[in-house]
């Protein structure tokens, strides 16, 4: 009768194995990364476009009642949440930089950050034209689809 070797079986990963199993972590935490990037860009995305409706419908509304567009000062004040609701007393900053500048004709009319060269908002009084004020590489990064409709 011949006798059986015994193998030994050792308890515990090989090297490989733990490697493997890292590298798998570290693609998924990158791909997850990326993803939650896409959702915050989408989500600021959207809140621009709803703040962006919102005061320009105040704006013409409040240009229908007075017969001209409001100042700029009038728009910073935002009395009562005359043109952003969300914040009455005080104006909002715009959802990708926070910046509650307000600049007309490269004037700047705001009390957070005034020496901003873009970030904020943009208010143009003669033509009620009110959107982000950003670079225009910015604005062909964020808004790929449609920039000239900020």
């Amino acid at each position: 009768m011949k006798k059986q070797k015994k193998i030994k079986l050792y308890k515990g990963l090989t090297l490989i194995e733990v490697l493997l199993a890292l590298t798998l972590g570290v693609l998924l935490a990158i791909a997850s990364i990326f993803g939650i990037r896409g959702y915050i860009k989408d989500s600021n995305y959207r809140k621009a476009t709803m703040m962006l409706n919102v005061i320009r419908s105040n704006i013409n509304t409040y240009r229908y009642k007075n017969g001209k567009y409001p100042s700029t000062a009038t728009i910073v004040l935002n009395t009562g949440g005359q043109f952003y609701s969300d914040s009455p007393g005080t104006f909002p900053g715009d959802p990708f930089s926070g910046i509650s500048t307000i600049n007309n004709d490269n004037v700047t009319n705001s009390k957070l950050n005034p020496t901003a060269p873009y970030g904020g908002w943009y208010y143009d009084i003669t033509s009620g034209i009110f959107k982000i004020n950003l670079l225009d590489s910015e604005y062909q990064y964020l808004f790929p689809e449609s920039p000239s409709k900020w």
